[in-house]
């Protein structure tokens, strides 16, 4: 199972010497500002058709927004609980929850984004981060479980809070049997990639 194997991922990372904490993600901020799309939002009949507004949308583990830094600003983050068999849930941006319900409580509403068959609870909202740079608009993000995630990206992005620079990581018996590298980017303590 995905999740279990992602679990995996982020255990044998986090016990690396010098690792305070680490999660994944399928596409990093700064680095990709592929998968995005329209977004349908359940009582925002206005918004529909050409008028639906754009998503990036990310996938993650649980203590992602803890790993990277950002803040819960309402409801709650992931938990291990959030799998393919329970409540399709989603964290949305500050961004996000501003420009859909204009200043109405997100929590408890339904989204689509491109990548959900089914519409999705809000269950938590986070800062605002900056998708593909430092400068311009900060885009609506909709985060999603890795758990809930209908596919898997053969190519990972853990990330960790140790200051280094970006470096690959083969993680044994595990690399092998995902098939896969982990790539490991750690982030200086200075970068500013939040809004």
């Amino acid at each position: 199972e995905r999740g279990a194997l992602l679990d995996e991922v982020v255990n044998e990372v986090s016990a690396i010497a010098g690792v305070r904490s680490a999660a994944v993600v399928h596409r990093l901020p700064l680095r990709d500002d592929g998968s995005q799309g329209p977004a349908m939002i359940e009582d925002r009949p206005d918004l529909q058709g050409a008028r639906r507004p754009n998503s990036y949308v990310r996938f993650v583990t649980p203590g992602y927004f803890q790993t990277i830094g950002l803040e819960l600003r309402r409801g709650r983050a992931f938990t291990p609980a959030d799998r393919a068999d329970g409540l399709p849930v989603a964290v949305v941006s500050h961004t996000l929850a501003e420009r859909f319900w204009q200043g109405e409580d997100p929590l408890g509403r339904r989204i689509r984004t491109t990548f959900d068959g089914d519409w999705v609870t809000v269950v938590g909202v986070v800062e605002d981060v900056r998708m593909t740079g430092l400068r311009g608009p900060i885009p609506p993000v909709a985060y999603r479980p890795y758990g809930q995630a209908a596919f898997i990206s053969r190519r990972l992005t853990c990330w960790s809070c140790e200051p280094m620079w970006t470096r690959r990581l083969s993680l044994g018996p595990l690399g092998r049997r995902s098939r896969a590298w982990i790539p490991a980017l750690r982030w200086p303590e200075s970068a500013r990639w939040r809004a």
